[in-house]
């Protein structure tokens, strides 16, 4: 929703790639779970209470473990750093 994509953005960390649950969710349907780091700390959105989300490293090489169902999320990303499913 416009909320947690609003809520993504304002606890963004500069040059890096932030995504919701779902989002995650998809990368690991498509094999790149390699790419996902849980962000330390959850994050709050209204209606929604606190959401874990990801960090994408698309150069990482170790394995990240990430549960939950696979369903299409939005990909908050920096100018420049496109990503391809």
């Amino acid at each position: 929703t416009v909320n947690v994509a609003a809520r993504m953005e304002s606890n963004g960390v500069p040059n890096r790639i932030h995504v919701s649950q779902q989002t995650a969710d998809a990368l690991v349907a498509k094999g790149k779970e390699v790419w996902l780091t849980a962000r330390p700390d959850k994050i709050i959105a209204k209606g929604k209470g606190e959401l874990q989300t990801y960090f994408v490293d698309t150069n990482k090489k170790s394995k990240s473990i990430i549960s939950g169902s696979t369903t299409v999320g939005t990909i908050l990303s920096s100018p420049g750093n496109d990503v391809s499913i």
